[in-house]
């Protein structure tokens, strides 16, 4: 029996443990998986918030542990905290909405307009059923009723925004639990960082130019996705709070927090604010300003998120807006508001790799 030559052997005794190393780090990976999310998003933290810590550990002169406990520390103290405050005022500010809504529905300006709205639609079906021969709908037009199921919406609204309040939130332990292992993730990251990424360097069967062009591109793609989500934020505040300061809404400056705080909410984003807005004006019977508002929103408002981001991103990452925003929207539907930061990182990582391929593996024709 020939005995295969040293480098072969070797060879072939790295692939098998290569392949039982990757089995291992899948069930790892699936046992793990519950801790993904706070896990990605604390490295997401940590790449950010890299130069915290770099201050903390000059500081206290190179005691890592020290350094990454006082940057976590910090983190919650100017990050979690005002969040949480953030919250309470938007969460707040809605329910008085919603309640102030169902107000006006049972006897406010509103609930007249509605009356008369009612009583038109009511004698149009009169009119249409009469043009009709015979009862062939069986309808009865006097069961119509505009006001009954708007003011039930309303006031369900107003109870469920009250069970997600700061504090009925802050007694969840899911919450708590979420929070905590963050936070955790977050500690362990800024003190073993970088010889993890070593070693995940060691392990990885990519060259090493390879391995630092992505992790380049990654980086560069989680600051200008942040730059750009608190950017467009900001931008948002300002316009809304421009608008609400001209019109009878007040306060303004409330409103224009509560706009800069829903805008890194998916799906909803400053739209929530504006049409809030819009129909608290409807409602104390400032048609026109709810006009404008709706038209401004609309118009202006919504540019923001499906252009101004994008572009804000394009000049920071070499990526095309329109895969930037199909990236952001369809990171945020398939992972819910986790996907806002990995839906970007995911098309970085692919782009780079791409342009790795195409330099260096490409045959040309």
């Amino acid at each position: 029996m020939t005995t295969p030559p040293p480098e072969a052997r070797r060879k072939s005794e790295r692939i098998s443990f290569l392949v039982f190393l990757g089995t291992l780090l899948v069930l790892f990976a699936q046992m793990m998986r519950a801790f993904w999310v706070p896990a990605g998003l604390a490295a997401v933290t940590v790449v950010l918030c890299s130069p915290i810590y770099v201050w903390m550990l000059a500081r206290c002169r190179g005691r890592a542990y020290l350094a990454a406990g006082l940057s976590v520390l910090a983190l919650a103290t100017f990050v979690l905290l005002p969040l949480g405050g953030l919250v309470s005022i938007i969460l707040t500010q809605v329910i008085r909405f919603s309640q102030g809504l169902v107000e006006q529905l049972q006897n406010g300006q509103l609930s007249g307009a509605l009356d008369q709205l009612t009583t038109w639609v009511t004698q149009v079906v009169v009119r249409l059923d009469n043009l009709v021969p015979g009862d062939l709908t069986g309808f009865d037009a006097s069961q119509i009723d505009l006001k009954g199921p708007l003011v039930s919406a309303g006031s369900q609204v107003g109870a469920t925004l009250a069970r997600f309040a700061p504090q009925a939130i802050a007694s969840t332990a899911n919450v708590g639990i979420a929070v905590t292992v963050w936070l955790l993730f977050v500690f362990v990251l800024f003190v073993e960082g970088k010889r993890l990424f070593e070693f995940v360097m060691v392990i990885s069967p990519l060259a090493s130019a390879h391995e630092l062009a992505i992790a380049q591109e990654v980086r560069e793609m989680i600051v200008a996705n942040f730059v750009a989500i608190a950017a467009t934020a900001a931008l948002n505040g300002v316009l809304l709070g421009g608008i609400f300061w001209a019109s009878p809404l007040e306060p303004a400056g409330l409103w224009a927090v509560v706009a800069f705080g829903m805008s890194f909410v998916p799906a909803l984003g400053a739209a929530a604010v504006w049409i809030t807005g819009a129909l608290y004006l409807l409602a104390t019977g400032h048609s026109g300003w709810a006009l404008g508002i709706t038209i401004f929103g609309l118009v202006v408002i919504a540019q923001t998120d499906n252009v101004v981001k994008p572009l804000l991103m394009r000049g920071r990452v070499n990526i095309h807006p329109l895969l930037l925003m199909l990236s952001l929207l369809g990171g945020a539907t398939a992972m819910g508001p986790a996907g806002l930061v990995f839906g970007p990182v995911f098309v970085a990582v692919l782009q780079a790799a791409l342009r790795i391929y195409k330099r260096e593996f490409a045959t040309p024709i």
